[in-house]
């Protein structure tokens, strides 16, 4: 019986089934990258009183999660190229095959994904939080707050903000240090404000994602973390310090 003859064509290179071309390669690569976001985002609590609103001054502890993901390669390995692909991916869902993808599509779209940030173009004297902070406020002030919401997170985070290096003036007390009367009224108070930072800012997120529809989490992705380490640290102690909030 003879077998019906074998025709490949070579024009057509299946690379329309995707996205983009290098997803053929990193095919694999974004399916655990896709597991690993569903797992965080569906972790985020629905209870209202794991809001970070909710921890006292006097609480001994409180839930410091670091949902950070590490892309390592070799020099032109294509770490770039996967991380654009996966943020384009989720920041249009409708990328997604609604069958094989379901999960990572509906999780898609409770993320809210930022800019990609490029730590060799950041200016010397710019905090990475400052950076951070200006893209979120970019992207709520394309939503309605009514209520002014915002305007009272924004407000607790001021003067904790000043106290971080790179913000504000060199040494975060001056000579008024010496005034007893001082540091016990408005120096504690600033003191008090610079050690909540932390949680101060996970509200600020939380307020800030309450004001889109269905968004629980937004998606920062930092490039080239190792090509200017000066930035790079900084950003590595950021993310360990203050970027512990599971949205």
């Amino acid at each position: 019986m003879s077998q019906p003859p074998l025709v490949i064509n070579l024009s057509n290179s299946g690379t329309e089934k995707f996205d983009e071309r290098n997803d053929i390669l990193q095919r694999d690569a974004l399916k655990r990258l896709d597991a690993l976001i569903v797992e965080q985002v569906n972790g985020i609590s629905k209870k209202s009183e794991d809001s970070y609103a909710k921890v006292e001054d006097t609480s001994l502890s409180y839930k410091r999660i670091h949902n950070a993901m590490l892309i390592q390669g070799g020099r032109g390995s294509g770490k770039t190229t996967f991380l654009l692909n996966a943020l384009h991916r989720l920041d249009s869902p409708k990328r997604f095959d609604k069958l094989k993808e379901k999960d990572i599509a509906e999780v898609a779209e409770q993320l809210h994904v930022l800019p990609m940030i490029d730590p060799t173009l950041i200016e010397t004297k710019e905090n990475i939080i400052i950076v951070i902070l200006s893209m979120i406020e970019a992207a709520v002030a394309k939503v309605s707050d009514e209520s002014g919401q915002m305007e009272k997170a924004r407000q607790s985070l001021a003067e904790g903000l000043g106290l971080l290096d790179g913000i504000g003036p060199e040494k975060a007390y001056g000579t008024e240090w010496e005034d007893p009367s001082w540091v016990m009224s408005r120096g504690l108070h600033k003191a008090k404000k610079g050690r909540s930072f932390e949680l101060k800012f996970g509200v600020y997120l939380e307020t800030a994602l309450s004001l889109f529809d269905n968004k629980k989490a937004f998606v920062i992705a930092f490039d080239d973390v190792d090509t200017n380490f000066d930035h790079g640290h900084t950003i590595l102690e950021t993310i360990r310090k203050y970027l512990t909030s599971p949205r």
